[in-house]
C-alpha cells in the first residue's frame, strides 16, 4: 500500500514537472507548432565563398530585402553612397578586403558585395582551415559545404525593421583539396593541399625577408650605377681637353733671294749663270 502511494507521488510530481516545462518553452516560442517556427522568410542572404590554392577567397554575399526596405535602403545609398560597405572599412585597413564592390539590382530588390579576401584560410603546414563555422554544414560533396540557418533579426542589416532571414552560406574549395571535413571541436572546415600548392616553399616563408633584401639590394644597385657614371663623366674631361687642336709653331717666310746683273743692273733669277737681260756671264 505505502508503495502504490509513493509511485502516485511520483507520478504526479513527473507530469508537474513536464507541465512547468512545456509552459516555459511556449513562453520562449520554442515548442513544436509556435509561430515562430512556422514563420516564412522575409529576406534571403546568400553568400559564395570560392578558395584558391593559397588560401585566399573570392566572397560573393547577395541580400534579397522585401520591396518596402529595399525602397527604403536605396533611397539611403544615394544620400550615403558609402552605407553598405562601411561594415568593410575596418577589414579593408588590415587588408583582409580587396576589390571591393557592390550592385543593386532594382528587378529583385536584391544588393551584392563581391571582394577578394587574401588569407581567408589559415595554414598550418600540415593543413588548412577556414574558422568560424559554428554548425555542421547541411549538406556536404566531395569539395563543396553547404550552412543553411534561418533567425530573426532587426538591427542596420534590415534597417532596424524585423525581419526573418533565411541564410545559405556555400564555402567551395580548390579542386586539388584532399581530405576535406569539417571539424566539430574547432568549428571549421579543414583540408589538404599537394604539397607544391601551400606556402611551404623557401619563397612563400620568407617572402618578407626576401622584399627587405631585394630593396637593399636595388638602393646598392643605384647607388654604384650614379658612382660609375660620375666616374665616367670625370674620365672623359682631360680627353676632350687633348682632343682641342695646339697650332704648330711656324718658321716665319724667308724673303726670297735676289741677283743682279754686274754689267746692266737688271735682276737675275738665282741660280742663273748669265743674265737674261744683257747675256753677261754672272
Amino acid at each position: 500500500m505505502v508503495g502504490k502511494l509513493a509511485s502516485g507521488r511520483l507520478l504526479r510530481l513527473f507530469l508537474l514537472c513536464i507541465s512547468v516545462i512545456f509552459a516555459l518553452l511556449l513562453a520562449g516560442g520554442l515548442a513544436p507548432g509556435s509561430d515562430e517556427a512556422e514563420e516564412e522568410p522575409t529576406m534571403w542572404e546568400r553568400i559564395t565563398v570560392t578558395m584558391h590554392p593559397l588560401g585566399d577567397a573570392d566572397v560573393v554575399n547577395t541580400v534579397k530585402y522585401p520591396e518596402d526596405v529595399y525602397d527604403q535602403l536605396k533611397k539611403i545609398v544615394e544620400e550615403y553612397p558609402n552605407f553598405l560597405t562601411r561594415r568593410y572599412v575596418s577589414e579593408d585597413k588590415m587588408k583582409e578586403v580587396e576589390k571591393l564592390k557592390t550592385r543593386m539590382d532594382d528587378s529583385e530588390n536584391s544588393v551584392t558585395l563581391s571582394y577578394h579576401s587574401p588569407g581567408y584560410a589559415y595554414d598550418y603546414k600540415d593543413y588548412w582551415a577556414l574558422v568560424g563555422y559554428s554548425k555542421e554544414p547541411d549538406k556536404k560533396s566531395k569539395n563543396s559545404f553547404t550552412f543553411e540557418s534561418q533567425r530573426s533579426r532587426k538591427s542596420d542589416f534590415t534597417l532596424y525593421t524585423r525581419q526573418y532571414v533565411e541564410k545559405v552560406v556555400d564555402v567551395k574549395l580548390p579542386e586539388e583539396a584532399t581530405g576535406a571535413h569539417y571539424d566539430h571541436e574547432e568549428n571549421s572546415i579543414v583540408y589538404r593541399m599537394p604539397q607544391w600548392q601551400g606556402n611551404t616553399d623557401f619563397f612563400s616563408e620568407n617572402k618578407t625577408l626576401l622584399t627587405v633584401l631585394f630593396g637593399i639590394l636595388s638602393v646598392l644597385f643605384a647607388a654604384l650605377f650614379v658612382l660609375y657614371i660620375a666616374m665616367m663623366l670625370r674620365s672623359r674631361k682631360p680627353a676632350v681637353a687633348a682632343s682641342v687642336p695646339v697650332p704648330a709653331e711656324t718658321e716665319p717666310p724667308r724673303k726670297k733671294e735676289t741677283n743682279f746683273c754686274s754689267t746692266c743692273g737688271e735682276t737675275v733669277e738665282p741660280g742663273k749663270k748669265f743674265c737674261t737681260t744683257c747675256g753677261a756671264p754672272l
